[in-house]
C-alpha cells in the first residue's frame, strides 16, 4: 500500500480493488453464457434485452421500495448518466455480437483494451502522464490482449465484423467507464447513475 495513507483509504482501495476484480470475473462468466445462448439461437439484441430486464427492473424496484432517495440523480449528474446508459446500450450490443462472432477470449480481450484507451486519452486530455508504473501496466495490458486474441498472427481466420464489434465493445466501454465516473463526481451515487443506465 502506499505510505501515507489513512487506515480508511486503505479500506476504500482494498474494497475498490475487490469490485473490480469481481466485476471482471463476474463480465467472463456472463460472456461464457451468452456464448452458449448464442449457440442456442438467441440473437445478440435479445440477449442486452434481457440482461437489461434481469437487472434493471429488480435494482428500480427495489430503490422504489426502499431507497428512494437514489432514484432522483442531482441535476447536474444527468447528462453523464444519459450518456452512460447510452454506453451501457452500446457496449452490451457491441460485446454480446462480439461474442457471437468470435472465440469468447478474443471479444474480451478486445474489450479489456478499454482501460488502456481511456488512459491515453485522460493522459492527452489532461496533458500529464499518471507515472512510468501505470504505462507499464497498460503495456502489459495490451500484451495479454494481443497474446490471447491471438492478434499476432494478424486475426486473419476470425471474423473482421465480429473483431469490430469487439473494437467498438473497447471504445463503448471507455464512454461506459468516463460517464460514470462523471455522474459520480457530480454527486450521484453508484445505484443512482446503474439505474439510470438501465433505464435509458
Amino acid at each position: 500500500m502506499t505510505p501515507g495513507l489513512t487506515d480508511a483509504q486503505r479500506r476504500a482501495i482494498l474494497v475498490a480493488t475487490v469490485a473490480v476484480i469481481a466485476a471482471a470475473f463476474c463480465w467472463g462468466v456472463n460472456s461464457i453464457f451468452a456464448k452458449g445462448a448464442f449457440a442456442a439461437g438467441i440473437p445478440p439484441a435479445r440477449m442486452a434485452e434481457a440482461r437489461t430486464i434481469v437487472a434493471g427492473v429488480p435494482l428500480i424496484a427495489y430503490l422504489a421500495l426502499r431507497r428512494r432517495d437514489l432514484l432522483i440523480p442531482t441535476r447536474a449528474a444527468i447528462g453523464p448518466i444519459i450518456l452512460f446508459g447510452i454506453g451501457l446500450v452500446a457496449i452490451n450490443w457491441a460485446s454480446y455480437t462480439a461474442i457471437d462472432r468470435v472465440p469468447v477470449e478474443v471479444a474480451l480481450s478486445l474489450q479489456y483494451t478499454a482501460p488502456v484507451l481511456v488512459l491515453v486519452g485522460v493522459a492527452l486530455y489532461a496533458r500529464r502522464s499518471p507515472g512510468g508504473f501505470v504505462w507499464v501496466a497498460a503495456l502489459l495490458t495490451l500484451l495479454g490482449a494481443a497474446l490471447v486474441s491471438g492478434a499476432y498472427n494478424g486475426l486473419h481466420d476470425l471474423d473482421g465484423f465480429g473483431v469490430a464489434a469487439g473494437v467498438a465493445s473497447a471504445i463503448f466501454f471507455g464512454v461506459y467507464l468516463l460517464s460514470a465516473e462523471a455522474a459520480g463526481r457530480r454527486g450521484a451515487h453508484p445505484a443512482t447513475v446503474l439505474a439510470g443506465g438501465f433505464a435509458v
